[in-house]
């Protein structure tokens, strides 16, 4: 079996639920997959979003080059009035959050998987 191209290494599955785009990140969000993000977040936005929703469950790894978009989507919605929320994130991810004091501005939520 071959390794994946980095587009296969990660995923990004769109919803919406209560208004808002529910962004589902599956893999890893590094240098080379971060464009496929920005690809899905310059689509989505272009419409006026305003409220996004970061599902990050099943993200694998993410670095700086990953942090830079989701800093970027922020700013662009701050300025639209709307929110940027990071949902689910893994430890890891999360203490990446905390040592960069992501957490300080970004929502950050944990979904009640009884719910």
């Amino acid at each position: 079996m071959s390794d994946p191209t980095p587009e296969q290494r990660l995923t990004v599955d769109e919803t919406t639920s209560d208004g808002q785009v529910v962004l589902t990140l599956t893999g890893e969000l590094d240098p080379h997959t971060a464009a496929t993000l920005q690809a899905v977040l310059d689509r989505t936005m272009a419409d006026g979003t305003s409220s996004l929703v970061f599902d990050l469950t099943a993200l694998k790894f993410i670095d700086s080059s990953g942090l830079r978009v989701l800093i970027d989507a922020h700013k662009t919605l701050i300025e639209r009035g709307g929110e940027l929320v990071v949902r689910n994130p893994t430890t890891t991810a999360q203490r990446l959050f905390e040592i960069t004091k992501l957490d300080e501005h970004f929502r950050i939520e944990q979904s009640d998987p009884t719910a």
